[in-house]
Parts: structure tokens; C-alpha cells; sequence
């Protein structure tokens, strides 16, 4: 017997940018409307919603290419999403959010929601961006999980390991029919994935041996930001964060805190001018600088203090002719190198190796994957080939 349930992917050939439309008879869910990246060849996704009707949508997580485009959504869709994510979009598009503010629903881990004759159920997820949903969607003929941007390497990976042993497969009775899943890295190397926490330690070693460090991590990963927090904490060293990015860092904190301690980075203090006080000189600091030329200011005033460099974000973005490459940063951080005596790289994506992606398909042994969020999706079904149930 056919299934009457239909999944339909929009540009989901690529990293970024990608829509999943499920339909079962006359009811429609989307998952995540998010932008390309500018590096797209094929583009955003411009759904025709007055041709083809959406009953709901659904967001993973608050990265603007799962959500950025939530505004061009027509008024009158319900959406559904993370407390956190809400508060993400109102700080990213405080105009957008408050015209769709009645149209938009927060949701927790086990909530179910009723669209029609679709039920769906977030569960938390482990990602670069807090509040990460997994979706667990039953229709009355297929049980279907939609993975989102995951991976098993955070602080949430014991959450993520728990819900996708248990609690995901007991909302799906047992029976996974088909997995839509992320493959960003599958074709990167085979290297051990650094773990958040294994960041941490690196930072403690490097904060032990050096009292001052300009820090560079995007404002909206609270997860890498939290591991130095905790770092610097351990030798009671100050953690200082550029004015112009303070908002972002510490919007995240009450809804990091509900969800672990390791979140909770409330006493952070918010600095453009350093001043030369005891205090500093007697703690150290840890600097989230953000790119501009205050920052670059700041480093150069401790010239003589030796600050090391932490870079927390991909390498490729420092260098030219690479489909990343960030001039500004690159420029930022060549100035910031004539003056700190030492650089670190370190960083952990916020994607699954080709290892937790064989982990998360041992534990839900689906029927059928279908894979989203990758430039290969033919590797994504040939990994997933040994894993799938007969």
C-alpha cells in the first residue's frame, strides 16, 4: 500500500537555504525558510504560498539561513519555534517580529503539535545555535524524523544521545519510516572532531601560561563563547565583551541557563575602553572583540603585556580564494598578528562527522533517508545505505 504522506525538498542540494515541505492530503508543514548563503549558486528558496498552501512552519534553530526569511512568510501562518529563537529574530529583524508576533508560537522538547492530521514534536538537539530542535512528525502513515542542522560532539551531545536512543524512538513507536537529515561534512576528512568541552580544556592551558587574550568567535555561538567563559573562569580571569556585540552574547543567557549551567555566562562585562587598573592587571582577561577598528585598538594598547590571539572560527575564512574567505576578518587578524605574540585555532563545527551521522542512523535504523543541507547528497544515501531497516 502508497503512502499518502509527501515530502518535498527545495534547494537542498547545497548547504543553506533549504526548504522541506511535508503533506499528508490536505494538510502542508514547512520546515525552516531560511537564505542561501552568498556563496549559493542555486540561490534562496521562493515558495509560491499562494499556489501551494502551508498550514504551518517550522523552524530548527535561529541561524539565518533555517529562519532569515521568516517575514516573507504571508501573515496568518501559524510558526512555531524555540523561546530563544523568537528572541534571536527579534533582535535580527525587531520590525519583522513584531508584525508576526501573533502568528508565532514558542515550543519546548516533548510539546506536541497538532496541524490537521499531522503531529509534530520537537526534541532538543546539539548545535551551534542553542536551542536546536530535532522534529519528530507523525502522519497517520509514515513516522518521519527531520534531524535539522545536529551534531553529537557539544554540550548537548548527552541530550541529543539520550533523545535519539529513547525518546525520539518512543514518540515514533519504535519505527523511524524515513530520516531527513543534514550532511554538511560529508566529505570532510576523517579527523576526530574537537569537542566543546575539549575547547575548554585547550583554553584553560593557553589562559594557565597567558593572562591577556583577545578572543574572536561569532556573536550568535553562545556554546563556543560559554566553553572560554569557563575557561577564563577557572584562573578568575575578567571576560570582557566588545560594546557593540554585548546585546547578541547576552540576550542568550536566561534560556542557556534553563537548559545547563555551562550556559550561564551573566557576569560578563561589557567594555570599548580598557583601562590599566589594578584589577585587570592583578585577573588577566579574556577580550570577545568583535571586527572593527576599536577592537584592533585594544589589542595594540597591551602591545606590551604579550596578548595571544584566539581565533575561533574557520581557518578558511583567512584565506584568499577560498569560497569562506571573510576580507575584513582576514585583514583584522593580520593587524592583530603584528602585535599578539601567538595565534590559536580553535574551533568545533556545529555539523556531524560522517561518524555521528552513522551514530544517529544506528540508533533510529530508519526505512529511507532523505538528505537536506548538503552539496553531496548521493554520499549521504551511501553512507546511510548499511543502516537502513529491511
Amino acid at each position: 500500500m502508497s503512502s499518502k504522506t509527501i515530502i518535498n525538498r527545495y534547494k537542498c542540494k547545497q548547504v543553506g537555504g533549504n526548504v522541506t515541505v511535508i503533506t499528508y492530503e490536505n494538510t502542508s508543514i514547512m520546515f525552516d525558510y531560511g537564505y542561501a548563503f552568498s556563496s549559493s549558486k542555486i540561490g534562496s528558496v521562493d515558495y509560491d504560498f499562494k499556489r501551494n498552501h502551508i498550514d504551518a512552519v517550522f523552524f530548527t534553530h535561529f541561524h539565518y539561513d533555517h529562519v532569515g526569511r521568516f517575514h516573507l512568510i504571508p501573515k496568518g501562518i501559524p510558526m512555531y519555534m524555540a523561546p530563544v529563537t523568537k528572541r534571536h529574530i527579534q533582535y535580527k529583524n525587531p520590525d519583522g517580529a513584531a508584525k508576526y508576533d501573533e502568528f508565532i508560537t514558542t515550543i519546548n522538547q516533548g510539546d506536541k503539535i497538532k496541524v490537521g492530521d499531522i503531529e509534530v514534536i520537537p526534541f532538543l538537539s546539539d548545535h551551534s545555535a542553542l536551542g536546536s530542535f530535532m522534529y519528530v512528525i507523525k502522519t497517520p502513515d509514515m513516522n518521519i524524523v527531520h534531524t535539522g542542522d545536529f551534531r553529537l560532539h557539544g554540550y548537548m551531545a548527552k541530550t541529543l544521545y539520550k533523545n535519539l536512543r529513547h525518546d525520539i524512538l518512543m514518540a515514533c513507536d519504535g519505527n523511524v519510516d524515513t530520516v531527513i537529515t543534514e550532511g554538511t561534512r560529508i566529505i570532510d576528512y576523517p579527523h576526530p572532531d574537537i569537542t566543546t568541552h575539549g575547547m575548554q580544556l585547550k583554553a584553560e592551558k593557553i589562559f594557565k601560561k597567558n593572562k591577556f587574550a583577545f578572543l574572536y568567535v561569532t556573536e550568535i555561538d553562545p556554546e563556543s563563547i560559554s566553553a572560554f567563559y569557563n575557561a577564563a573562569k577557572k584562573y578568575g580571569m575578567n571576560f570582557f565583551v566588545d560594546k557593540k556585540i554585548f546585546e547578541p552574547v547576552s540576550m542568550y543567557v536566561p534560556f542557556g541557563k534553563e537548559i545547563d549551567e555551562r550556559y550561564n555566562y551573566e557576569d560578563i562585562i561589557c567594555e570599548d575602553d580598557i583601562k590599566l587598573s589594578e584589577d585587570v592587571l592583578r585577573k588577566g582577561f579574556v577580550y570577545l572583540i568583535s571586527i572593527n577598528d576599536n577592537c584592533l585598538n585594544e589589542i595594540y594598547k597591551f602591545k606590551k603585556f604579550n596578548p595571544v590571539f584566539l581565533f575561533s572560527e574557520r581557518q578558511d575564512y583567512l584565506i584568499p580564494f577560498m569560497g569562506n574567505y571573510k576580507s575584513n576578518i582576514a585583514d583584522f587578524y593580520n593587524k592583530a598578528m603584528k602585535v599578539c605574540k601567538k595565534s590559536y585555532f580553535m574551533h568545533t563545527s556545529g555539523h556531524a562527522s560522517r561518524k555521528e551521522l552513522r551514530i544517529m542512523l544506528k540508533c533510529l535504523r530508519p526505512k529511507k533517508v532523505i538528505p537536506i543541507h548538503t552539496d553531496y547528497p548521493l554520499l549521504v544515501k551511501l553512507l546511510s545505505r548499511p543502516y537502513l531497516k529491511k
